[in-house]
This record gives structure tokens, C-alpha cells and sequence, in this order.
């Protein structure tokens, strides 16, 4: 099991604050194992953590706190015995946490770029955790009032097109983050080098400019083709789209005159404001992987701004 922020994310935004019961660990006989989660708000639920007299217990509790503006973690240990109306003998401890909008904000701007997350739920012998972190297959974990859980973050779509040298070192860095799923475009399978890293999808096109009618609204675009006239087509296509980032390679003289040719196409100049190009940073050199670091940062200091707006659409 995991931390899943975007299904938090998806029933805070419908029920405003809720509290997620995470069972961290289990002895003996129980109906659920440890990382089941249930989330709970104040008209429903979703999820379940067994059923009957315990679920019960569990759900007052969490509503009781959501009614008094609780918003501190809680740990409980909780025997499952005759004093519940069962039989089974075991033990369950959970943790109760509060989540509204304003926190999953924060916590996404700060879980960017992490796979475990880790946050003190009750208090602890040790303000600062020094443990080493279990393996994966122990997760959850609670100790020492620290909670650690491995954690699922929403990735952002990024459409790569051209699999040239600067295209292959941008992927290939990229690629490491977990951040992004990334669509890789080119017109024949031999400008691809014969590996791609797991979980890049290869997307092969005689015409890559007619697949911007599909690219996913919002996303994270690069055009890095062997050809201007085809850079030209492909973003005149996500021109005409919504995205949170465009990215084309070439000099600023390529992009003054590829603006002024897709004005005559009736491309408006804010749209044309928010492309980036060059890409990079011409700080670090114009070698393939000093462009990629470039433009990884240029990625992640964009979803960073994104999350923050989130967090504050006022801004």
C-alpha cells in the first residue's frame, strides 16, 4: 500500500477536509492487513478497514475530530476483543490524519521529488529521525512516533519530439525523475537509439505534427526535431493547445522568425510569449547533456510554480 496524494487530493476537493485511517500495523487475527486505508469526512467515506463494530468505532472517531477541528495526528491501539463484539483476538494500531486543500498543496510543493514520505504522527523520545529508512516491502512503518509510507504522486505528461542527440540525453535524464510519463515522438524507429529507458513510450509517426490533435491538455511539450520545417508545424499544432510548458530548441533569431510566421497563421503573441527558446541554460554549454540539465530544471522550477499556484490560485 501507499501514500496516495492524488486520491486525497480528488476527495478533499469534493468534501473540502477529511481524516485517512491508515492501519500501520496488525497482531494476531484482523480483519484487514497493515496499509489498508480508509478516508473519512463528514457525510461519508471511502474505503474500508473491515467492517462492523471496529469500522464503526473508527468512523465516529475520526467525525468527532473533524467536528471539534482536531487537526493533530492521532495513534490508537486498538485490541479486538469482546469489548467490540469480536472474536478474532488480534490487535490493529492506526494512524488518524487531517488533510484539507491548503496541506496537500504543501505537501505536494515539498514531495516533488521523493518516492517516501516521512512525518512525525504522535510524539516521539527523538525530535529528529536517524533511522535508516525499512525497505519498501516493510512500508508502512511506524517508530518512534515517525510514520514512513512510500508515496504516489500524479505524474505529468511530457511529450518529447525528436530522438536526436539533445532529444536522447533529455529523456534519458529525465527519465530518472519521478515526476513525469514521458511520450517520445519521432517519424521512423531508426532515429531512436537501441535502448530507451523503462517506462518512456516510443510513439513512431511518419507525420509527428499530426499528433499534437491528441497531445494531453496541459502538458509539458519539447520540440527538438532534425527539421525547422517540421519544428515549425508541430508547434504551430501545441500552439493551439493548452500546455503548461513548450520547449523548442534553435537559436532566438530561429524563434523570431518562426513567430512571425505562425502570426500569419493566426497564432496570438501572449500564447507565443509563453515558449521557451532556447531551451536550457546557455550558462552550462550547448553540449547535449548540458542542455538536458538545463532543461530538467527549467521542468521541475515549472512544476513547482504550478503546484504553488495550486496552493494559491488567488496569485
Amino acid at each position: 500500500m501507499t501514500f496516495n496524494l492524488e486520491e486525497i487530493e480528488q476527495q478533499v476537493s469534493e468534501h473540502e477536509e477529511l481524516i485517512r485511517v491508515l492501519i500501520v500495523s496488525t497482531n494476531g487475527s484482523t480483519p484487514r492487513e497493515s496499509g489498508t486505508r480508509m478516508l473519512v469526512w463528514h457525510e461519508g467515506q471511502k474505503g474500508t478497514i473491515g467492517g462492523g463494530a471496529l469500522e464503526y468505532k473508527i468512523q465516529a472517531i475520526c467525525r468527532s475530530r473533524l467536528v471539534d477541528g482536531i487537526h493533530d495526528p492521532q495513534v490508537i491501539s486498538q485490541p479486538l476483543g469482546p469489548g467490540l463484539g469480536q472474536c478474532c483476538g488480534g490487535h490493529v494500531k492506526f494512524v488518524l490524519e487531517y488533510f484539507n486543500k491548503g496541506m496537500v498543496g504543501e505537501i505536494k510543493t515539498k514531495l516533488i521529488d521523493l518516492e517516501i514520505y516521512e512525518r512525525p504522527v504522535q510524539k516521539a523520545k527523538e525530535s529528529i529521525r536517524k533511522d535508516n529508512h525499512p525497505s519498501p516491502l516493510e512500508l508502512p512503518f511506524i517508530h518512534k512516533g515517525w510514520l514512513t509510507e512510500k508515496l504516489v504522486i500524479t505524474k505529468e505528461h511530457l511529450w518529447v519530439f525528436g530522438a536526436g542527440h539533445v532529444g536522447t540525453a533529455i529523456v534519458n535524464l529525465v527519465s530518472n525523475l519521478p515526476t513525469f510519463e514521458i511520450t517520445w515522438i519521432d517519424f521512423h524507429e531508426d532515429r531512436f537509439p537501441p535502448q530507451i529507458p523503462d517506462g518512456v513510450k516510443k510513439l513512431i509517426a511518419s507525420n509527428p505534427d499530426q499528433l499534437t490533435k491528441y497531445a494531453p491538455q496541459g502538458g509539458f511539450f519539447l520540440v527538438l526535431t532534425h527539421s525547422h520545417d517540421l519544428d515549425l508545424k508541430i508547434m504551430e499544432g501545441l500552439l493551439r493547445r493548452d500546455f503548461r510548458y513548450l520547449g523548442l530548441i534553435g537559436s532566438k533569431t530561429k524563434w523570431v522568425r518562426f513567430q512571425k510566421r505562425l502570426r500569419s497563421l493566426g497564432i496570438q503573441q501572449e500564447v507565443m510569449l509563453r515558449v521557451k527558446c532556447p531551451i536550457g541554460n546557455k550558462d552550462l554549454g550547448k553540449h547535449p547533456w548540458q542542455i538536458a540539465i538545463g532543461v530538467s530544471e527549467e521542468l521541475l522550477v515549472n512544476i513547482k510554480q504550478k503546484m504553488l499556484l495550486n496552493l494559491n490560485p488567488s496569485n
